[in-house]
């Protein structure tokens, strides 16, 4: 997988103060609260990743598993849509 800690915008700087961007245990973002993956960590993909859907793809099917694991609660059409249905549109970013 992908480390997500080393592709936070502040990853590295001593002075950050913000959460970075991984998921909580609610599967939301820690840093910004909203659902996971946020914005931010999916720009960080398409950047670190080369923008190919393929390997942002195999990432985020990773995550998934993780996700369905985590929260049996939510149905699993809404996190995959969540985790797999933005790449489509991360090769025109």
């Amino acid at each position: 997988m992908v480390d997500m800690v080393n592709m936070a915008d502040d990853a590295g700087d001593p002075e950050a103060t913000e959460a970075y961007h991984l998921p909580d245990e609610r599967w939301d973002c820690a840093a910004c609260g909203t659902a996971w993956p946020c914005e931010v960590t999916r720009t960080d993909l398409v950047r670190d990743l080369g923008g190919t859907p393929a390997a942002i793809d195999k990432v985020m099917r990773g995550y998934l598993l993780d996700a369905l694991t985590v929260r049996p609660d939510l149905p699993s059409r809404d996190l995959a849509d969540r985790h797999l249905g933005w790449i489509g549109a991360a090769d025109s970013s």
